[in-house]
C-alpha cells in the first residue's frame, strides 16, 4: 500500500460483498449495513464531485461529526484524489474550531447539520473557508444528494507514501493546540504494525464509540478494521448502557476503550452484584474462586470464559475475545478482574505524534502492569534514565510524525536525529515498556524525590468509594476527589446514617486514604483531599483535563 486511499480500494477487492459499517440510527430498530464495495462506490462518487467543484491536490477538507458511515465516506472520498484530511473534534468550544480551520486553512467542511449554525456564526472570520457539505443521511442536500450531481469519472492521481494525509489538531489533556501532520507512510505503517499484533480477522466484529477524529480510533479503531476486513459497528453514544446494549446486539468480538469506560463497566457489574441475594452473591464468588484456581494453571487468552459464560452473557460479553485499552493508565486491579472473567484487556502506549500506537500488550502474552513491547517497526529507548532506569521515554520508527504544521520550534523540541521525544516518563524491562507519568504532571518533593501523579490515581480508584480523582500539589501531593455516591448511599442505608453531609463523605474518604497511605512510600502519601460535587471536565475521549487544575491548583 503506498497510501490510505488503497486501504479502501484493496478490502473492496478482497472483501467486496462482506459488511464493512454497521449503524443503528435514531428511532430504527435495525442496523443500516454497508458493504466495503458501498463505502468504495459513495466514497469515489463523493470525491469526483469535489473534484468536478475544483478542489485540487494538497487542499485541506475537515470533517466534523459522529461517527457514523457518512463521516467514513467522507474520509476516504477526500483520501481518494490525495486531499488532506481534517478530523475536527465536534465537542470542541467554538473559539477552538476557529482556530484550527483558520490555522489549517481548511477550504471545505463535511459537517452534520446541528453544527452548521456553530460554523455560520463565525463564517466571517473565517479566512479560508469557501463552502460546507452536510454528512446527515436524512437531511436535505446532504452528501448523497451531492453524488448525484456529476457522472463524470475523474481518474486518481498519483499518491506518495511520504506525501501529507491528515492533520489531527490535539486539544488533549494540555490545552494547547498543535497540528500533527502525518504522512500515508506514518499511519499505514501503524495500521499493518497494529494489525500483526492483534490478529484482527475478517469474521471479528469491532465495536467503535470513540471520536473517530482522535488518532486512536481513526488508526486502531476504524482504518485498521477497514485493512484487516472486518465488520465495524458503530455504538450510538459513550455511555456504559449503549455500549453493552450494542454489544449484545451486534456479537462484538473486539473493542478499543479508554480505562475510564473500563472502569465504569467494573463497577456497574460489581453494583449489580452487590444487589443480588445472599444466595445469588455467594454464587458469584464461587466462580471467581474457581476462575482463581483455574488461572493459576491456564494463562490462555479465554481460559476461563466458560466459568464466567451467565454473567458474559448477561452483560454482552459472551462473544468477546479482548479488550484493547490506551489514552491513559489502565489500573492493574481493572486488568485482573477482566482476565479472570476470560475477557483480557490489552493495554497499549502512545501519542498523537507517533500515528498513534508504539507499544501493546500481545494476547499471546498477558501483562497487568505494563503496555507491552513496542510494535514490530518502533524502537523505544530510554533517555537519560535516572538510578532506578525511570527516564524519558523517546521512540523511533516509520509512524513518527512529519512535524507541528506552522510550529517549526515546537517540532525540533520533540524531534532530534531521528527520535521523537514523549515527554512521558517510563522504564523498559525485559523489552516490555513500563509508564510511570508525565513529564509536565511530575510533582517533585521537598526532598528532590519525583512523584508521579497518575501511579497514586491508580491507586486511590481501588476504593469504592472515589468515582474519580486528580492527584497535584506544590512540593506534596494532594487529591481532588469526585466521590461514588451511589455507595455513600448504601453505606449510609447500612450504617443507619439519616444524611449524608460533607463532613460524613471526608471522613470516609481519610479512613480510606490513610489505609493506603500505609501502602505507599512516606514522600508520595496523600496530606490533602478536596471534593467535588460533579465529574471532572474531560477531553472526547474520556480523559480529564488536568491542566485546569494545574494551572490554579485552588480550583475545583
Amino acid at each position: 500500500m503506498k497510501s490510505l486511499r488503497d486501504i479502501i480500494i484493496n478490502s473492496a477487492e478482497k472483501y467486496g460483498d462482506n459488511v464493512a459499517l454497521k449503524i443503528k440510527r435514531k428511532n430504527s430498530n435495525t442496523y443500516d449495513e454497508y458493504t466495503f464495495d458501498d463505502i468504495l462506490y459513495y466514497s469515489r462518487k463523493l470525491s469526483n464531485y469535489l473534484i468536478r467543484k475544483g478542489y485540487k491536490k494538497g487542499d485541506k477538507i475537515g470533517i466534523m461529526g459522529r461517527n457514523s458511515p457518512e463521516w467514513s465516506i467522507a474520509f476516504f472520498a477526500i483520501q481518494l484524489q490525495g486531499f488532506i484530511t481534517i478530523p475536527i473534534d465536534r465537542l470542541l468550544e467554538q473559539n477552538e474550531i476557529k482556530h484550527i480551520l483558520n490555522d489549517s486553512e481548511l477550504k471545505a467542511l463535511f459537517l452534520d447539520e446541528k453544527y452548521a449554525t456553530l460554523i455560520e456564526e463565525i463564517e466571517e472570520d473565517l479566512e479560508f473557508l469557501n463552502e460546507m457539505f452536510i454528512l446527515d443521511y436524512n437531511s436535505k442536500n446532504n452528501i448523497y444528494d451531492l453524488m448525484d450531481k456529476t457522472n463524470e469519472e475523474f481518474p486518481l492521481g498519483e499518491i506518495k507514501r511520504n506525501e501529507e494525509a491528515v492533520y489531527l489538531y490535539t486539544s488533549g489533556t494540555t490545552g494547547k493546540t498543535k497540528g500533527v501532520i502525518l504522512t500515508h507512510n506514518n499511519i499505514i505503517s501503524n495500521i499493518t504494525d497494529i494489525e500483526k499484533r492483534l490478529k484482527i480477522y475478517p469474521e471479528d466484529n469491532f465495536l467503535s464509540f470513540l471520536p473517530v477524529n482522535h488518532a486512536y480510533e481513526l488508526t486502531a479503531g476504524f482504518l485498521t478494521n477497514i485493512y484487516s476486513g472486518s465488520t465495524l459497528v458503530f455504538s450510538p453514544s459513550l455511555t456504559s448502557r449503549d455500549i453493552i446494549k450494542t454489544m449484545k446486539e451486534a456479537s462484538i468480538t473486539k473493542m478499543i476503550g479508554v480505562p475510564l469506560i473500563f472502569e465504569k463497566i467494573y463497577n456497574s457489574i460489581n453494583r449489580k452484584i452487590k444487589k443480588m441475594s445472599k444466595l445469588k452473591r455467594f454464587f458469584i464468588k464461587l466462580l471467581f474462586f474457581i476462575g482463581k484456581i483455574k488461572r493459576k494453571f491456564d494463562k490462555s487468552l479465554n481460559g476461563t470464559k466458560f466459568i464466567f459464560k451467565p454473567i458474559l452473557k448477561k452483560i454482552g460479553f459472551e462473544n468477546v475475545k479482548f479488550f484493547v485499552s490506551g489514552g491513559a493508565a489502565l489500573p492493574p486491579y481493572i486488568s485482573k478482574f477482566f482476565y479472570l472473567m476470560g475477557v483480557p484487556i490489552l493495554q497499549g502506549y502512545g501519542l498523537t505524534e507517533t500515528a498513534p500506537v508504539l507499544s501493546c500488550v500481545s494476547p499471546k502474552d498477558i501483562d497487568f502492569c505494563s503496555v507491552g513491547s513496542p510494535l514490530e517497526n518502533i524502537k523505544i529507548r530510554i533517555y537519560n534514565p535516572d538510578d532506578s532506569g525511570i527516564g524519558e521515554i523517546v521512540a523511533r520508527g516509520p509512524n513518527i510524525m512529519k512535524g507541528y504544521y506552522k510550529e517549526k520550534k515546537k517540532t525540533k523540541e520533540v524531534l532530534k536525529r531521528g527520535w521523537f521525544y514523549t515527554g512521558d516518563f517510563g522504564y523498559l524491562k525485559d523489552e516490555k515498556l513500563y509508564i510511570k507519568g508525565r513529564l509536565k504532571n511530575v510533582i517533585v518533593s521537598k526532598g528532590g524525590k519525583n512523584i508521579y501523579p497518575e501511579e497514586i490515581e491508580e491507586k486511590l480508584l481501588e476504593s469504592d468509594f472515589i468515582e474519580e480523582v486528580l492527584v497535584i500539589g506544590d512540593g506534596e501531593p494532594e487529591a481532588i476527589i469526585y466521590p461514588n455516591y451511589e455507595e455513600f448511599d448504601v453505606l449510609a442505608q447500612q450504617n443507619e446514617q439519616q444524611e449524608i453531609t460533607d463532613e460524613y463523605i471526608y471522613d470516609v474518604l481519610k479512613d480510606e486514604i490513610n489505609e493506603m497511605n500505609k501502602l505507599m512510600a512516606g514522600y508520595k502519601r496523600i496530606r490533602n483531599i478536596k471534593l467535588r460535587k460533579e465529574e471532572f471536565p474531560k477531553t472526547s475521549t474520556r480523559k480529564i483535563k488536568r491542566y485546569l487544575f494545574m494551572e490554579d491548583k485552588r480550583k475545583v
